[in-house]
């Protein structure tokens, strides 16, 4: 694929059969060659969707737990009413729970995780037998 060169004439003097209008500005408000037309670039305050909702999720928020008030992170109610939905025999939150239960333990080293004496074989079998009657029951 070939280049072409587009010279652009000097400031003040009109190029011959270029009109201006729609989409055709003059050619002295058309960006200079190199030059893009965000030269001061992204600003250093903007964030990303993932570091808003990162920010929203670490958020504290007061809610009442057997008529106390308690101070968790927004993250933290989440996980709570997810595992209170799974215990009340909703299969997506329990399914969604223990996805992501097994996905973190995947991403922690042999030996750091506590499962209370158990070995990883005799968790997942625990694991699996909780899935198993829940698919029973649903079905």
């Amino acid at each position: 694929m070939t280049r072409v060169r587009v010279r652009t004439p000097p400031a003040g003097v009109e190029e011959p059969g270029y009109e201006v209008g729609y989409g055709k500005p003059p050619r002295e408000h058309q960006f200079k060659p190199k030059q893009s037309g965000n030269l001061k670039g992204r600003p250093k305050g903007a964030h990303n969707v993932t570091e808003t909702v990162m920010r929203h999720l670490d958020g504290a928020m007061t809610v009442r737990q057997a008529g106390k008030p308690r101070r968790m992170t927004r993250r933290e109610v989440l996980v709570q009413k997810l595992y209170e939905r799974a215990l009340g025999g909703d299969n997506r939150a329990a399914a969604l729970l223990l996805t992501y239960d097994l996905s973190s333990r995947a991403s922690v080293p042999d030996g750091a995780s506590d499962l209370g004496g158990l070995t990883d074989e005799q968790a997942n079998a625990i694991l699996d037998s909780f899935v198993a009657a829940r698919i029973a029951e649903s079905e």
